[in-house]
């Protein structure tokens, strides 16, 4: 959760002199791409840990 938002301010607020094309990930706003791929990382994390860590003992 400290990366998601972490870095990704930087590609709020990119340099005016950037061109517009390197501002895109395949069609995507790179904010949102950024935002859509962290998302991905946290529900892979939450399952893996859904799967390993979160089972109910049966004793």
């Amino acid at each position: 959760m400290v990366m998601g938002p972490g870095p990704g301010l930087q590609l709020v607020n990119p340099d005016p002199t950037t061109a517009r094309d390197s501002l895109l990930f395949l069609g995507l706003p790179v904010i949102y791409a950024w935002g859509l791929f962290w998302y991905g990382v946290q529900a892979a994390v939450v399952v893996t840990a859904s799967l390993t860590i979160w089972k109910s003992r049966e004793d």
